[in-house]
């Protein structure tokens, strides 16, 4: 299988990107560096809330997926896009839902707890209550800690 990054001695194979890239690339807004880019971004972000002991089940996995194909199927517009979309990529419905969905959802549902209590913390001890305010200034700090995580890991990246 192609190596196509490593994070902190985890690799990126090119198996993995092709997946990501079907969730991700629906519109082809993206390249495949830009794609890479976001890929390393989640594995670092994942890597730091799984060590900091925020553990998303399986259960919770399942029902994200449900409840995101429930509400696909009943967008008769957009679920017939991504059928024709699956179908040009030679991926079938099945296994799409079965297989990339739940490892995609896996990671964003892990980031996304580490990322509330990050936001929680924030709030108390910066004495916010604006909503506005909580937002912008919260932001601000979500970059700053993703790029300082990002720039103190190991990455070793090989786009074609």
């Amino acid at each position: 299988e192609d190596l196509i990054a490593t994070v902190n001695g985890e690799e990126i194979s090119q198996k993995s990107f092709d997946k990501y890239k079907v969730v991700l690339n629906q519109n082809n807004e993206y390249s495949d560096k830009e794609i890479l880019n976001k890929m390393i971004e989640k594995r670092v972000l994942e890597d730091k809330a799984i060590s900091e002991g925020f553990i998303v089940s399986v259960e919770e996995v399942n029902a994200a997926v449900t409840q995101v194909k429930t509400a696909l199927q009943q967008d008769e517009e957009q679920y017939k896009f991504l059928k024709e979309y699956l179908s040009g990529l030679g991926i079938s419905e099945e296994q799409y839902w079965s297989e990339i969905v739940p490892e995609e959802y896996k990671q964003v549902l892990t980031v996304n707890k580490m990322y509330k209590s990050l936001r929680d913390e924030f709030i108390k001890n910066n004495n916010l209550t604006n909503p506005d305010e909580i937002k912008s200034k919260f932001d601000i700090y979500w970059d700053e800690y993703k790029n300082d995580l990002i720039s103190k890991a190991d990455v070793q990246a090989n786009i074609k």
